[in-house]
This record gives C-alpha cells, sequence and structure tokens, in this order.
C-alpha cells in the first residue's frame, strides 16, 4: 500500500518539508530507531486518526539539565528510581506501545507503563544503572 504522507506519522508532506519520505527530520530518525531495534509492529498498532506530533523547534535546551536533576533527585531520595514523566506527542496506541518497548530495553529499567490518556510515562529503575537523559 502506498503512503500519499509522511512514512512515519502520515503527515501529508509538502514539496522539500523534510527529509525524502518524512515530514520532518524528527520522523526519520524515529522510523530508523524502530527499524534498527526490530519494532515495526508499532506501525500496525498505530492510530492513523492521531495528530502529528507538534513542531519540536522550541524544545529548550534546559530540558537535558532537568531530566538529570530529576534523577538525581529522585536517587538521593530513596524513591527506588520512580518517576512519572509526561511525554508530549504520544497520540496512539502505537505510541504507547513504542515509548513503553523502548524504555523497557534500557539498561537498568524495572518497569516502564505509559497512559495514553494522561500522556505520562511512569517508571521504575535501579538507581545508578538507567540513564533517563538517553532515554
Amino acid at each position: 500500500m502506498k503512503r500519499s504522507g509522511c512514512i512515519h506519522c502520515g503527515t501529508p508532506l509538502r514539496r522539500g518539508s523534510g527529509p525524502e519520505g518524512f515530514c520532518c527530520a524528527g520522523c526519520e530518525q524515529v522510523h530508523g530507531l524502530i527499524q534498527k531495534d526490530g519494532l515495526e509492529a508499532f506501525y500496525a498498532l498505530q492510530d492513523q486518526t492521531g495528530r502529528p506530533v507538534e513542531s519540536l523547534a522550541g524544545a529548550e535546551p534546559a530540558e537535558g539539565v532537568a531530566l538529570r536533576r530529576l534523577q538525581t533527585g529522585v536517587e538521593r531520595r530513596g524513591d527506588s528510581g520512580t518517576a512519572g514523566l509526561r511525554v508530549a506527542g504520544m497520540t496512539c496506541v502505537g505510541c504507547v506501545w513504542l515509548v513503553e518497548r523502548i524504555a523497557s530495553r534500557m539498561a537498568g529499567c524495572r518497569a516502564a507503563r505509559a497512559s495514553l490518556q494522561e500522556r505520562v510515562l511512569e517508571l521504575s529503575w535501579e538507581p545508578g544503572r538507567f540513564d533517563l537523559l538517553a532515554l
């Protein structure tokens, strides 16, 4: 079946808007990760009525610093490496599945449970063995 939109998210393509076959570089990168990690089942689960992920152009570089502080704080408090994180852009059950799979494959991850309604990822990890920023 030929797609008329972005290979990853289905957004209609505009000439010159992104890499060939993708609406943006972000979709191209995520598609590459899905292919590399053998997670193609994401596309079978993806709800095509979901909205495309909004532009990340305004993303703050300080997000990395905030994630490091969060992880350090959680681990210092002795919360056994447990935190809930808001995940912007989760729009379908395929996104939930993918976020959970990627997190659970990381070293030190004990559990990863995402909620589409809340757009939250509940994580549990082994302190000192998990890298929240890498996720």
